[in-house]
């Protein structure tokens, strides 16, 4: 059974993010360009180019687990900002 621990911190990668990226990518790109620590039991949050693909990485006291979530129809709304995003 897969159980997420209970958080209260919840980060958005703003921008647009390669969704060919796995889990080793996305945790280091969650050290390199966020500046956090991925094992701290946070959830980090990726959405794809499109906009209808968006990946959670999430670690619990046994590893990492990554959901991926796609639409058929519509878009996630997703905050930008005005700079290019890092997270490709």
């Amino acid at each position: 059974m897969i159980t997420v621990v209970p958080t209260d911190r919840i980060y958005l990668c703003c921008g647009a993010t390669d969704m060919c990226r796995g889990i080793n990518s996305l945790a280091r790109m969650v050290q390199q360009v966020l500046a956090l620590d991925p094992h701290t039991g946070a959830i980090f949050c990726f959405r794809g180019h499109k906009g209808h693909i968006i990946k959670i990485l999430a670690h619990d006291d046994q590893g990492f687990c990554l959901f991926t979530k796609r639409l058929t129809d519509g878009c996630f709304a997703w905050p930008t900002t005005g700079i290019r995003s890092p997270c490709r």
